[in-house]
């Protein structure tokens, strides 16, 4: 009987420091790869959203709005580039960059320079088709970025910024019956540049918030459209769209 016994403790023991040997390799070796997974996740982000482009929805918050009102269907365009640098291993980023959009406002009267070299508004002549003000603005953005995972394309984003332009083009285009080269048509196209009393300087603070490279922005233009004196008050432009940043 003691015999027996001893033979069973000898393959128990025997089983055991192979099942030992078998599960230490095993055991360490996870313990030794959880660093690795930490390390993934602390690893130092990488630069995202270095391009967009953004289309959005414009209109003209008015003070004064001397009659005119801006279709629904007014749109502008953003493109931008920018070199974006994360805070080491954190969820902020700053980013600086280099932009253009362009801005166009379907009206219902039209521009008239008056005496003191600004903007007044007068009725649209008849058979008036359509009237366009646009203008086009070289932009530097600057914003923070917040990346709720910071290592991951496919995250959630928030981004707070403002940017400074200088409206480089404006003019206004109206189409329908006019004269050209000396005879009435229903179907002219004008085209006239430098709006009077326009305010070339833009100071527009912004929001973009959005998952992986989509999301939604809302622009406001601080400095109204026209100097002071120099056109109707409180024309300050305000819009919301859709981004994409595919790099």
């Amino acid at each position: 009987m003691i015999r027996f016994a001893h033979c069973l403790f000898q393959m128990y023991f025997k089983s055991y420091f192979s099942f030992s040997l078998f599960i230490f390799p095993v055991f360490t070796n996870s313990f030794s790869q959880e660093p690795d997974k930490k390390k993934d996740f602390t690893s130092k982000p990488k630069k995202q959203d270095q391009i967009l482009f953004d289309i959005h929805s414009s209109q003209i918050l008015r003070q004064e709005g001397a009659g005119v009102s801006p279709k629904w269907y007014s749109y502008g365009v953003t493109f931008s580039l920018f070199n974006d640098t994360p805070i080491k291993k954190t969820p902020l980023s700053i980013a600086i960059g280099a932009g253009v959009s362009n801005e166009n406002y379907f009206l219902n009267k039209e521009i008239m320079r008056n005496a003191n070299g600004g903007t007044d508004f007068v009725p649209a002549a008849v058979g008036l088709k359509r009237y366009k003000l646009s203008f086009t603005t070289l932009e530097v953005p600057v914003e923070i970025r917040i990346r709720i995972r910071p290592e991951r394309t496919n995250t959630v984003k928030i981004n707070l910024g403002f940017s400074l332009g200088y409206v480089v083009q404006s003019k206004v285009k109206r189409s329908g019956e006019g004269n050209q080269f000396g005879d009435t048509v229903s179907r002219s196209k004008v085209k006239e540049y430098n709006i009077p009393g326009f305010d070339n300087f833009r100071f527009i603070p912004y929001l973009r918030m959005g998952w992986s490279r989509y999301s939604i922005t809302a622009r406001y233009h601080v400095n109204a459209l026209f100097k002071s004196g120099k056109g109707p008050l409180g024309w300050n432009p305000i819009s919301l769209g859709f981004a994409l940043t595919p790099f």
